[in-house]
């Protein structure tokens, strides 16, 4: 039986159907297991936050190859350690909670400080670190790019969420 016909479905996991979906076989997801997505999230936004230092890196160095090509070979690590510290900070601010109570003004201000207090982290990192050393505008500019893709990331969950 398809999703809704038998009023449920699934293992038990959380990711299966509950109730009538009028046929249309549409899972309820988005309201179960809330943990699992906000871990799916805060795994999103460190993507986000790796790409965005390759941006920066890209984006700085665009005109100057042999600078490229001397940052390149620990570039994916350096980008995976920015991610981590700053997804890091985020969660330390109780960003990635099951339940948020707080306005969007409230989260905008939570992730602003999310974000100095990863990029502080970060440069303490990359500076007893030295092998992953990143330029401070490249930072600076990661820090830009990171912040402008998640607080769109956030409108855009936001207006899924509340219609």
């Amino acid at each position: 039986a398809a999703c809704g016909e038998t009023g449920g479905c699934g293992d038990g996991d959380g990711w299966g159907c509950r109730g009538n979906t009028g046929g249309t076989g549409m899972c309820d997801i988005w309201r179960k297991q809330t943990r699992r997505w906000v871990l799916l999230l805060a795994v999103w936004e460190l993507v986000g936050l790796a790409l965005s230092l390759v941006s920066a890196t890209h984006l700085r160095y665009w005109h100057k190859p042999d600078q490229m090509t001397m940052h390149a070979p620990y570039l994916f690590l350096r980008a995976l350690v920015f991610g981590v510290t700053v997804v890091g900070a985020l969660a330390a601010l109780g960003l990635y909670q099951p339940r948020i109570r707080e306005r969007w003004r409230v989260l905008l201000v939570r992730q602003t400080i999310g974000f100095a207090l990863g990029g502080i982290g970060a440069a303490m990192l990359y500076s007893i670190l030295p092998q992953l050393d990143v330029a401070r505008a490249t930072l600076r500019l990661a820090l830009l790019i990171a912040s402008l893709r998640v607080a769109a990331f956030c409108v855009i969950c936001l207006r899924l969420y509340v219609g």
